[in-house]
Parts: C-alpha cells; structure tokens; sequence
C-alpha cells in the first residue's frame, strides 16, 4: 500500500461534483419531457375515445327509436337537420341539430361538428322534401350522419335505419 502524504484528503473536487449533478439534472429534465409527452398521449387518445364513444352512443339511440315509428303518418317533421316523429307507444320525440349540439326533445345529446338526415323513398332514391303529417310519408329509409371532431381529427360516424312500420 501507498501512504498519502499528509494533507491529502480522499474524495472529490468541487467541479467534479458540479459536473456530475449537472448531468444528472439534464438526464432528469429529459426523462421529465419523456413521461410528460406519454400523459399528453393518453389524454388526447383517452378523450378522443370518449368523444367517439359519446357520438356512437347518440348514434345507436337514434336508430333504435327511428325504428319504433309509431306508423306512416306519424312523422311529424323531416329536414337535413330535424327529425320528429311519434313513435309505437304514442310518444312524440324530436331529434334536431343547431348549434353544433345534436338534441333529443330539448335534450343535449352530442356535440357535433356537422350532422345531416337523408330520407330514401321504396326505390331507394333520395327524397328532398318528404312528406310529412298530416299526410303519410313516403320515406322508407333514414341515413343518419354525424361528424366528431377533437382538435384537428375528424371522425365520421354514419347510419342506415328502416322504421319497422314503413313499407318496403
């Protein structure tokens, strides 16, 4: 074994200790970066779905209850943006679209970026102005779309509904 001469402490220098915990510092601030562009990620996927689940949800009620038209001439109003109708139990229910807010009777469902009715006559050609009540409609057929929006994605989530009343 070496002596050390006196005077000599074992240990490190102030610029080694300062360049060390400098590394450390910038190894953790990237590490930071890294874990908080993860969070990030998982909140734009996570509410995403939710926004998507949300229209698909909205989506499905409304094929359910077109289906359940009460008969032909119980459609009350049909536009590009409005649907009412009364439906096998007598009740009257109004989906409409203004605002960017898709509705049900008053009710928000969704909010939407853009949405569109089509009606489809037995041949299967798009009706313009179907009739309404009083009279009985010719429609047979609703194509229902709805466009999501979050940020700068779109998703467009569409439908085709036959109420169970309507001849084909």
């Amino acid at each position: 074994m070496t002596k050390r001469k006196r005077g000599q402490a074992r240990g490190v220098t102030l610029i080694e200790l300062i360049l060390v915990m400098s590394c450390v510092a910038i190894l953790c601030s990237l590490g930071g970066m890294y874990i908080r562009e993860i969070f990030n990620l998982w909140n734009t996927v996570s509410f995403r779905s939710e926004v998507v689940e949300q229209g698909r949800m909205a989506l499905t009620r409304m094929t359910r209850e077109i289906r359940q038209v009460n008969n032909t001439s119980s459609v009350l109003n049909a536009s590009a943006s409005r649907f009412q109708f009364n439906d096998s139990s007598g009740n009257t229910t109004d989906y409409n679209f203004t605002n960017g807010n898709l509705t049900r009777n008053g009710n928000i469902l969704v909010s939407l970026n853009n949405f569109t009715l089509q009606y489809y006559n037995n041949t299967s050609q798009l009706i313009t102005s179907p009739a309404v009540y009083p009279k009985n409609t010719n429609i047979t057929r609703v194509g229902i779309t709805m466009g999501l929006k979050y940020g700068s994605q779109n998703k467009t989530l569409s439908d085709q509904v036959f109420p169970r009343s309507f001849p084909q």
